[in-house]
């Protein structure tokens, strides 16, 4: 094992050496903009590894499994949508979700069928790219979360033909970001957008007082974190973006039934019939 590490070691050093030896960096400053790299590391980064399957989301019944077409790698829209990391959180601002399900969303959808390896196309709506995806109890539908230039929807396919229908919008995945099957197989429970969503707040606005801190002279043996809140207008926004409330909704007409009260939900683990939910909340007052 050790030779072999050795071996790959120094065939990526020989790569590179050779790559950055045609590789002008005072050129590349000059042209102040987007530049192509060497050919051997544009042909390493652009390795066709994204078609590697690795066991996928398998169906109840064990015969078939989802496989989700992704990038080789995260295209730039993506990468450059507008976004805020406030308390650590990364946040889609456009379409108000967690940024992790815009920047990793998969182009596509496939079925295998796991006896003849033969694969076929879920058809995903037109504008739409593919977040989590979920098997129902009784393996005749996949669900999975449509993510949209500035929403996002709940998605049910046929994995027999391929079909799909958009079956809600408005999910509010930036504190929980799941989607979970009732055992009936007619429900999906998940998070949604308040009936009132209330103003935006602007954290770029002009201030509501100075920026206080307060400290003490002991040495503090705690970490500190990327993002964390400065402002109470940042605070403001955090609750914002994750307020949301559970729902349940019917996959046949979309129907939705409000559960329980508007809150910064984390996370929702519902009884298997629907009758009770454990939900993850987090409250005020933040630390900044």
């Amino acid at each position: 094992m050790r030779e072999f590490r050795t071996c790959a070691a120094t065939a990526a050093v020989v790569l590179l050496g050779s790559a950055f030896a045609q590789f002008d960096p005072i050129k590349v400053l000059a042209t102040e903009g987007f530049t192509r790299p060497p050919s051997s590391i544009e042909e390493a980064v652009l390795a066709p590894w994204n078609e590697n399957i690795d066991g996928g989301l398998r169906s109840p019944d064990n015969r078939r499994m989802i496989v989700q077409v992704t990038d080789t790698l995260v295209p730039l829209a993506l990468l450059g949508k507008s976004h805020v990391i406030l308390a650590g959180d990364d946040f889609d601002t456009v379409a108000e979700r967690d940024r992790a399900l815009t920047t990793r969303s998969a182009r596509g959808l496939q079925v295998m069928d796991l006896a003849t390896r033969k694969r076929w196309d879920i058809r995903v709506p037109s504008g739409l790219r593919v977040g989590p995806t979920a098997w129902s109890p009784d393996s005749r539908s996949i669900a999975f979360v449509g993510i949209g230039e500035k929403d996002t929807f709940l998605c049910v396919a046929n994995p027999s033909d391929g079909s799909t229908r958009i079956v809600a919008s408005g999910l509010r995945l930036t504190g929980s970001r799941t989607i979970t099957w009732l055992a009936d197989s007619a429900r999906i429970v998940t998070t949604i957008e308040p009936e009132r969503k209330g103003v935006k707040p602007l954290i770029d606005a002009l201030a509501s007082g100075p920026k206080v801190r307060t400290s003490d002279l002991k040495t503090q043996g705690l970490r500190t974190y990327a993002g964390l809140l400065e402002t109470v207008e940042q605070a403001d926004y955090l609750e914002y973006l994750m307020n949301s409330q559970v729902a349940v909704i019917s996959i046949s007409d979309g129907s939705t039934r409000r559960i329980g009260p508007v809150g910064m939900i984390t996370g929702v683990d519902p009884a298997s019939d629907g009758t009770g939910f454990l939900v993850n909340t987090m409250t005020r007052p933040f630390s900044y």
